[in-house]
């Protein structure tokens, strides 16, 4: 026997004798079937019948309820002696031991560690090169000691030639430089893309859409400047012509008082020709003035209509540009946002 197991000796199993247990059980299975409680109708008249019986019960079933506690203590009380020494003398100083150990162990592993994810973030920032929107976290990292640094060093390399590849596919597409600025952001390739595919679709509708209304509003304010301009020459037509109505009429006026004055000499029919003469004076040079604001009219409608005309005309110019795949991209995106046709 060693030292060791010689310390905890049990010199003596324990015997309990309870082989009258059984008979004494029958004893009681017919005392128990004697009182008829089957038959015993649970009623008010009945009721201190039951709870006697359930005393009588109680009673015998406690005597026997001691003897078993009895039983219980005897064999318990030596096993919780041993128990509280074993725990004092034996268990709490291996247990205090190990602890110990394992806090000396965590220094040492948060050590080793700490120097495993510096040589990993150092490798990781080395192959990543010019990829300066990525880190170390996005690489979904687990760097644990058990983790070796082949491993996670594989997972790094993995991690930088899919972005690699992503940047190479997105550069191969247009609107790249609007794609890689949403994919910096996520370091998901297939949904940069199709997001920005469906933004830039959903823009082109909203751009043809203000288009259309704006074509709309200046085939409404043309219509509108049309219909004054006829307005406003026909106004100026009607003008020149009750002027030279007015004109006509003071020539009657001043032909008649000329006869007046001629047949009656007087101061008044005198006066009145120098007045209609004045008046018609006057008109002379209003229907002048209304003469050239219609003149004015006609040559402003004329101009206007070789301007709109010359507006609507074609040119073509050719020319070259030079500049990085992204700026001729941006370029020819530009142009096709005006509407400008190009070979």
């Amino acid at each position: 026997m060693s030292k060791e197991t010689s310390l905890i000796v049990l010199k003596q199993k324990p015997i309990i004798e309870f082989s009258a247990m059984e008979a004494r059980g029958l004893e009681v299975a017919e005392k128990i079937k004697a009182m008829n409680l089957d038959t015993i109708e649970a009623s008010e008249a009945n009721r201190s019948v039951m709870k006697k019986m359930r005393a009588e019960l109680n009673k015998e079933l406690d005597v026997f309820e001691s003897q078993r506690k009895m039983i219980h203590g005897s064999i318990t009380k030596p096993y919780k002696d041993f128990t509280d020494s074993y725990e004092k003398n034996i268990k709490v100083r291996f247990v205090d031991a190990a602890t110990s150990l394992k806090e000396k162990i965590a220094i040492v592993d948060s050590a080793m560690l700490e120097a495993k994810t510096s040589d990993i973030e150092a490798y990781f920032n080395t192959k990543k090169g010019g990829l300066d929107f990525i880190s170390i976290e996005d690489a979904g990292l687990n760097i644990i000691l058990s983790a070796t640094n082949k491993k996670l060093e594989a997972q790094i390399n993995s991690f930088i030639d899919r972005v690699l590849d992503d940047v190479r596919a997105i550069n191969s597409v247009d609107e790249s430089i609007r794609i890689m600025s949403l994919y910096r952001s996520n370091l998901d390739a297939s949904m940069s893309i199709s997001t920005v595919l469906a933004d830039i679709e959903r823009e082109k509708e909203q751009e043809e859409r203000r288009k259309k209304e704006e074509e709309a509003a200046k085939e409404r304010l043309a219509a509108r400047f049309e219909q004054e301009k006829l307005e406003e020459e026909q106004a100026a037509k009607e003008r020149v012509e009750r002027k030279k109505l007015d004109a006509g009429q003071l020539e009657q006026q001043r032909i008649q008082a000329a006869k007046n004055a001629k047949l009656n000499e007087s101061r008044e029919a005198e006066l009145e020709l120098a007045r209609i003469e004045k008046a018609k004076e006057r008109a002379a040079e209003e229907l002048v003035v209304a003469e050239k604001e219609a003149v004015r009219i006609e040559l402003e409608k004329i101009e206007t209509e070789k301007t709109e005309a010359a507006a609507k005309e074609i040119h073509t110019i050719k020319f070259s540009v030079s500049g990085t795949i992204a700026q001729l991209k941006e370029i020819k995106s530009f142009m096709e946002k005006l509407g400008v046709t190009y070979e």
